[in-house]
């Protein structure tokens, strides 16, 4: 009976540590994933590539950005730099104060060119969920971000 008992709280201890692992390695992939994706934007601004330019060349001249952690904010300075006009979009409270306002991703039929969708994960629910309630262009920083680079071939 003792044996079960100690085998069964083993197994537990086990069980446990293995998800405190696997957590930190998620942790650890999206820490990657967020620098490789900063690192490819910033090689872009070296190159004179702003993303600001790639939108206004596309006629975009109202945006949302989906997302307003690191990635968003970082977007939306840029972004603020220039006559195109920013809307915050986040299902999180946010209490920073932006110099734009911020809605909940459950507001439909926006007046606006395009969505960027900044999270780099569950991408593709986001774009789903706006697809389904938007009629406005929408597109991920990454995939905005790989347009540059693709502009940046073309201009170096």
């Amino acid at each position: 009976m003792i044996f079960v008992a100690i085998t069964l709280f083993l197994g537990f201890l086990l069980w446990g540590k293995k998800k405190i692992i696997a957590k930190k390695k998620d942790t650890i992939n999206k820490i990657t994933i967020l620098n490789e994706i900063q690192e490819r934007w910033m090689t872009l601004r070296d190159r004179n590539v702003r993303l600001a330019d790639l939108l206004k060349e596309k006629s975009y001249r109202r945006v949302v950005i989906y997302g307003l952690g690191v990635n968003g904010d970082h977007l939306a300075e840029e972004l603020l730099q220039t006559d195109i006009d920013v809307i915050g979009m986040d299902r999180k409270e946010i209490f920073d104060n932006y110099p734009f306002p911020i809605l909940k991703p459950d507001v439909t039929e926006l007046d606006v060119d395009l969505f960027i969708v900044t999270p780099i994960f569950h991408t593709e629910e986001i774009c789903k969920q706006l697809r389904e309630t938007q009629h406005a262009d929408i597109i991920t920083l990454e995939e905005l971000i790989r347009e540059g680079e693709r502009s940046m071939y073309y201009i170096s």
